[in-house]
């Protein structure tokens, strides 16, 4: 029994089977990635430091600030110096 070569059909039908299956892993990562932000959000309410999510995720501190920040709304109170009498 000899194998045929795929028509133009089977190769089309393939592609479009792969094409769906690519969109549904983007759609996945997507939601993952969401679930991810939202947990360092809520690390960093709770005063995490970036340092300390890098080294969990085994990740440079500086790139993990870059993945994450622009996607978090964060506030920082912070105090002014007194003001020194002359």
């Amino acid at each position: 029994m000899t194998d045929k070569p795929p028509t133009e059909a089977d190769l089309l039908a393939d592609l479009a089977d792969t094409y769906r299956r690519r969109q549904d892993l983007d759609r996945q990562r997507d939601d993952v990635f969401a679930k991810e932000v939202a947990l360092v959000a809520e690390l960093r309410q709770m005063s995490t430091t970036w340092q300390r999510i890098a080294d969990l995720l085994g990740r440079a501190k500086s790139n993990t600030i870059t993945t994450y920040r622009p996607h978090l709304v964060e506030t920082r109170t912070v105090r002014p110096k007194p003001k020194e009498a002359p």
